[in-house]
């Protein structure tokens, strides 16, 4: 497979998944419950995720380990801070990554089954374009990076 086009595709699939993140949206229900326990560790420290939560944990730790990357500031009273844009942000983050790391493992598991190097790149475009995918991509729900350890675990 030419890695050129391979290349090609994943940056096509990290500018669509980066486009939505750019959009100034605020929470969707379901994200600000998720984005709330991954706050509580980020700044509180609440890394058991002490609440009701009905998710695995990996996803809420990616999110708040990007928050504590890219948004938790320290104020003039020495109290950690974090923004709420800048949060949501940071939040969404690592959904966007996951999907960009899907359509890889999508690529090389299409290569893989069909060993025809256009029908994997085809399946690439589809996922790096699929609206629906950029969609979830681009919150901050745990499900995409669910769907990228899936994705990961298909190539063992």
């Amino acid at each position: 497979m030419r890695r050129f086009t391979v290349l090609l595709i994943l940056l096509l699939a990290a500018f669509t998944r980066l486009g939505g993140l750019g959009e100034d949206v605020r929470f969707h229900g379901d994200e600000a419950w998720f984005a709330t326990f991954a706050r509580n560790a980020a700044v509180h420290g609440d890394w058991w995720l002490t609440g009701a939560l009905d998710k695995p944990p990996l996803p809420i730790y990616a999110m708040a380990l990007s928050m504590q990357t890219v948004g938790v500031t320290v104020n003039a009273a020495k109290v950690l801070d974090l923004d709420l844009r800048l949060g949501e942000w940071a939040a969404r983050l690592p959904s966007v990554w996951a999907g960009v790391i899907t359509c890889a493992a999508l690529i090389m598991f299409a290569h893989r089954v069909t060993r025809d190097r256009r029908t994997a790149l085809l399946a690439g475009m589809i996922w790096a374009l699929s609206p629906v995918a950029v969609g979830f991509d681009s919150m901050a729900l745990t499900d995409p990076l669910m769907l990228a350890g899936v994705a990961v675990l298909s190539l063992i």
